[in-house]
């Protein structure tokens, strides 16, 4: 799945933000300034990447994630919480290695 936002961002720190809330994340990558998220880097796996771009022209900030809904979808989220929940590796059960090509 490929998700797109805009946002009409009262500052510049939205990069900041992003990678600040994720810096410890297993599970999402905020990806460097102008790499945009690729389908086939998530493909059967439990991991997201987040980008932002600037559009200049309208003063939009622009937010793309990638992720498989197979291995990010409701059920992930569900064992995802569960396992914070219980104390547990975040991570548990739901580590993913991806399609091998």
């Amino acid at each position: 799945m490929l998700a797109t936002c805009y946002v009409r961002a009262t500052d510049d720190r939205s990069r900041e933000r992003l990678e600040d809330a994720y810096a410890c994340s297993d599970v999402v990558r905020v990806l460097p300034e102008g790499v945009p998220p690729e389908l086939n880097r998530v493909q059967s796996t439990d991991t997201a990447e987040v980008a932002l771009f600037e559009d200049r022209s309208t003063g939009m900030t622009i937010v793309v994630c990638a992720l498989d809904n197979l291995g990010k979808g409701a059920a992930g989220q569900a064992v995802q919480n569960a396992n914070l929940a219980l104390g547990l590796d975040e991570t548990a059960g739901l580590r993913l290695t991806g399609v091998l090509v």
